[in-house]
């Protein structure tokens, strides 16, 4: 994980599965991670997990314009 940047948070499973296909199609090195919601914050907003996804620093600003089209 030395080459890696965060790009994205997200709680939307389906937004984060459509990421990483697209990320696959286009050849970009990804890492995803889980991080589970602490149960007070969990209580407040229904979600259990949070979806990190991490890309390659030297593919950053290529993930970053498909995130964000």
């Amino acid at each position: 994980m030395n080459n890696e940047i965060e790009l994205i948070r997200t709680i939307d499973h389906s937004f984060k599965n459509e990421i990483i296909k697209v990320f696959v199609k286009e050849r970009i090195s990804y890492l995803q991670k889980s991080k589970y919601v602490i149960f007070l914050k969990r209580c407040m907003t229904g979600n259990k997990e949070i979806y990190v996804i991490y890309v390659n620093k030297n593919q950053y600003e290529r993930a970053n314009e498909i995130v964000h089209l």
